[in-house]
């Protein structure tokens, strides 16, 4: 496990996330990764690309904790990330907690929803937003993206904070999960 919180990571930059990056392609048998990166506010979306193609080499992780909350990468630095996470089939398990990343918007939850559908055997997801861009529509593309995954048994959300999601968003969320046959488990939570 690799932990910087607490801003003790503050000179943490794009060129540490790529040289992390580069250092993970020679663990090709690394089976869980736990990155706890949360407000080091210096990673942008460039040390998002380098980091995901440093994860693509990584054919046998089966599980992703990434903690990349409070920093300033954006919905383009998501595409960048999800470009590797694609490459992993044997994923299982991904926990992705992108609290107070104010450039993520509805696009990003789209881009999440996409990339979390082209990962085949995927069974648990959590993912926890506190951005006040992200609105139903975003919901509604994070579902959309998700409908199609026939393996995923639990599923957890936490939109803490998101001021801009209503009783819709939480509706139409639910409405797609319900008609997933595989899910087991559904934990959303709104809170200030």
């Amino acid at each position: 496990m690799i932990i910087c919180h607490d801003n003790s990571c503050g000179n943490i930059t794009d060129e540490g996330l790529k040289k992390l990056g580069q250092g993970l392609q020679k663990s090709s048998s690394l089976q869980s990764l736990n990155l706890n990166m949360s407000a080091c506010n210096k990673i942008t979306d460039e040390g998002l690309n380098q980091f995901g193609l440093g994860l693509q080499r990584l054919g046998s992780l089966r599980s992703v904790n990434l903690n990349l909350g409070y920093n300033e990468f954006s919905d383009k630095g998501l595409i960048n990330l999800f470009e590797g996470l694609k490459q992993l089939h044997s994923l299982e398990s991904i926990n992705l907690d992108l609290t107070s990343c104010r450039n993520v918007t509805d696009k990003g939850l789209d881009i999440v929803g996409f990339g979390l559908r082209r990962l085949s055997l995927l069974k648990s997801v959590n993912l926890s937003f506190c951005c006040n861009n992200i609105t139903d529509k975003g919901l509604d593309n994070l579902g959309l993206g998700l409908q199609r995954s026939s393996t995923l048994r639990s599923i957890k959300m936490n939109f803490e904070g998101c001021r801009n999601v209503t009783n819709l968003g939480l509706e139409n969320i639910m409405k797609i999960l319900k008609r997933l046959d595989s899910i087991k488990n559904i934990d959303i939570f709104f809170g200030l």
